[in-house]
């Protein structure tokens, strides 16, 4: 990796998911390239930062653990079991630093999803060695 390719995004963030069912949960975010989980999904996708400030994302959502898949979007219904989904939100930081997402369940407008994400730790850039 070349130094200097992190930005002000890069690093972990503690998110509070605030959708019918409400959550929270750890979000790395590093190179444009997004992980985390909680404690029945993980996370993973892609972010770009617009040339505004703007924040967007393509997430994949998928379900890994508890007997029944309650996503942060809430019920999909008794007889429906929500194994993973894509989801796309945008935002931007506020001026407490706080990055605030909204969106939703892609091709599903009925799913939307809240989300502030809080930087609780830098990601140090990494310096290039060679051999």
């Amino acid at each position: 990796m070349v130094a200097g390719l992190t930005n002000d995004f890069d690093g972990a963030w503690y998110a509070v998911f605030g959708a019918q069912l409400g959550g929270e949960g750890i979000v790395l975010l590093r190179n444009g390239f997004i992980l985390g989980c909680d404690d029945q999904y993980f996370y993973e996708g892609r972010y770009v930062l617009d040339d505004d400030g703007g924040f967007r994302a393509l997430v994949k959502v998928s379900h890994y653990a508890g007997d029944r898949a309650v996503s942060i979007f809430g019920e999909f219904g008794p007889f429906a079991t929500l194994e993973s989904v894509h989801a796309e939100l945008r935002g931007a930081q506020d001026s407490n630093g706080t990055l605030q997402l909204s969106g939703g369940v892609t091709g599903d407008s009925d799913r939307r999803l809240d989300v502030a994400l809080t930087l609780t730790r830098l990601v140090p850039e990494t310096q290039s060695t060679q051999a």
